[in-house]
């Protein structure tokens, strides 16, 4: 099996305003992946020690040629003996790649996976659909290196000014649970995540397994952003949960009789997020819409361009529930996703699967960081905000700024905004 040569490529993945795919002829390059061209049915690309944001566009970009140039391909390998460093990025090119083969009826193959690749894919419960080999023995896994993190930052740095993918294409989020999001190992493509209302009961949940147990207590191996290992962070979000839900409890029972009294409908509403690189989390809050609002969501004009959906008339809003929303009370069931570490007090806005399915592979560095109650979006005119471009770049900028401090001005920023007249949560 030969190996290619690293060459540059034809159109460059730091080409904002590139919209074609580099030709495919002979040897494939990229100058960052490998491709080891086999027979014409199967290919193996070798990924990289870091797999970010640049990687990602190009491997997508190289996927994208193969499907073009290569009919008769039927089994495509993704390498990652070398692989030191995964993010959220890598994960959004995974999954754009795992879309495009299953739509030209390409098997997708994971194989050699390092101990850093196969933690990140078991925490976003894609080691359940994606077909994977036998992992690599221990002593050949690499261990991430203080370098590798640090190239991460400046490489997703670098994306900056050209944070939109150039093709164009879409991507797609982890499941909420893999069966119901992505089906099984042999289905192709994916399904769009559904949304639904809650009663005031939590959702039925399927038992973790030992194996998804371990990932979770291995996540500290993960550092995608300092902020989400940083011990005085989680400190301050134990400390301003606690407070919250104390508060929480002192102003629920008339909301919740305010609630009942309208429509008898339930309490609470629940719905599906992403956190942390994609991971999936029922996110709660007061309902403050009506009972069937999921349903009627196409009745709704977006007046958000991009993957966001918002409007400042919305009908199902009730009355009750206006007035949760502009004072924020609504939120505050959050509190609970906080003490449980699934958000944090600031962050980025917590993104529905639905919206994630159309993310680029840029807007996935928003998912380097925990999601957080408030952030960078809230307190600089959460309302006025009328592009997905312009969540992701104070997303990007609060990741640049962050120190424990300056969460503490975005919280004391957000107690002042909060009551103002154009306020309201996105």
């Amino acid at each position: 099996m030969g190996s290619s040569q690293l060459q540059p490529n034809p159109v460059s993945p730091h080409d904002s305003n590139a919209t074609g795919s580099p030709d495919v002829t002979g040897d494939i390059v990229h100058p960052s992946l490998t491709l080891s061209q086999g027979d014409s049915q199967e290919n193996v690309i070798l990924v990289p020690e870091l797999f970010s944001v640049s990687q990602g566009i190009e491997l997508k970009q190289m996927v994208q040629s193969l499907c073009t140039a290569s009919p008769d391909l039927q089994r495509l390998a993704l390498d990652f003996q070398q692989t030191q460093f995964m993010d959220s990025s890598g994960i959004g090119s995974l999954i754009a790649c795992r879309r495009l083969l299953g739509e030209q009826q390409v098997e997708l193959v994971l194989r050699n996976l390092s101990s850093q690749v196969r933690l990140v894919l078991e925490l976003t419960e894609l080691d359940q659909v994606l077909n994977i080999e036998p992992e690599l023995p221990p002593e050949l896994s690499p261990e991430l290196s203080p370098e590798l993190s640090t190239a991460a930052n400046t490489d997703s740095q670098d994306r900056d000014a050209q944070s939109r993918d150039p093709n164009g294409a879409t991507s797609t989020s982890p499941a909420s649970t893999a069966s119901s999001r992505w089906g099984s190992r042999q289905t192709q493509g994916s399904s769009p995540a559904q949304s639904a209302q809650a009663s005031g009961n939590p959702q039925q949940r399927q038992p973790k397994s030992p194996r998804a147990r371990a990932s979770q207590g291995n996540s500290q191996a993960i550092v995608t952003h300092p902020s989400v290992h940083s011990r005085a962070k989680r400190l301050l979000d134990i400390v301003g949960a606690i407070v919250g839900l104390g508060l929480t409890a002192l102003v629920a029972l008339p909301i919740i009789i305010a609630i009942k009294l309208e429509d008898g409908g339930p309490i609470f509403f629940a719905q599906r997020r992403c956190s942390w690189l994609g991971r999936p989390f029922t996110i709660w809050k007061f309902r403050s819409m009506v009972t069937d609002a999921e349903a009627r969501k196409a009745e709704v004009r977006n007046e958000v361009d991009g993957a966001l959906f918002k409007s400042s008339k919305d009908h199902r809003i009730t009355r009750i529930g206006k007035l949760l929303r502009r004072t924020s009370l609504d939120e505050l069931p959050q509190f609970w996703n906080v003490l449980r570490g699934e958000m944090s007090l600031v962050g980025t806005r917590p993104p529905t699967l639905e919206e994630t399915e159309q993310y680029e592979i840029p807007q996935w560095r928003r998912l380097d960081i925990k999601p957080g109650m408030t952030g960078e979006w809230q307190v600089n005119g959460r309302s006025t905000v009328k592009t997905f471009e312009d969540v992701v770049q104070l997303d990007l900028k609060y990741q640049r700024n962050w120190t424990l401090w300056y969460d503490i001005k975005l919280i004391v920023k957000t107690i002042l905004v909060v009551f103002r007249k154009d306020s309201g949560a996105l």
